[in-house]
């Protein structure tokens, strides 16, 4: 059997050109435009608020700008991504502009319009009331239930520390399956 002497010459280090791609740069431009967004469902009042497309419109907005940013490493690395690197970029971003849109949500609620606050707090037991209706819960226990709902401010800072953190645990998962699809490892034949 016939030995295969040929040599390949594995890099000790790949360096990740990053040039001037910033992650928290990217991140504050997500927040900006998820600021922007709640400033627009705020002044279309409760009932926007609960507009799903607006509510989803910030969080895609993070993904394609996380995206953007990760496809500028690539670029920059003649067309080279590691998965670890293309996750740092689309996470990162995501969980800073998160970051600035839920504390522009506790501060909007709780210093700005704190009858805001109330009137979402309203408006989610009335939606939460219709919904324990379709399953048939009694009466006395929906009362019990969307009252509770309306007399404590859902956006205290402990609620909005736990949503976000929620949202991470949610975001990284999808940050992983998109930095899955857009990596490219032009090592991966080479053990790297």
């Amino acid at each position: 059997m016939a030995e295969n002497n040929t040599n390949i010459h594995l890099p000790e280090s790949i360096e990740i050109k990053t040039g001037n791609v910033s992650i928290p740069l990217y991140g504050l431009i997500g927040g900006i435009i998820g600021i922007v967004v709640t400033v627009i469902m705020y002044i279309g009042g409760v009932n926007t608020w609960f507009n799903v497309a607006l509510n989803f419109s910030w969080t895609v907005a993070l993904y394609v700008i996380g995206v953007v940013a990760a496809l500028q490493i690539k670029k920059l690395n003649d067309g080279h991504l590691f998965f670890n690197t293309a996750l740092k970029y689309i996470f990162g971003t995501v969980v800073i502009g998160s970051l600035i849109v839920y504390l522009s949500h506790y501060i909007l609620m709780n210093h700005i319009d704190p009858d805001f606050a109330y009137n979402v707090s309203v408006k989610t037991a009335s939606l939460y009331e219709e919904s324990l209706r379709k399953y048939g819960v009694a009466e006395s226990e929906i009362e019990k239930l969307t009252e509770d709902m309306t007399k404590h401010n859902g956006y205290t800072w402990n609620k909005v520390l736990v949503g976000f953190g929620m949202g991470m645990i949610v975001a990284f998962i999808i940050s992983a399956i998109i930095a899955a699809i857009i990596k490219k490892n032009k090592y991966k034949y080479l053990g790297l």
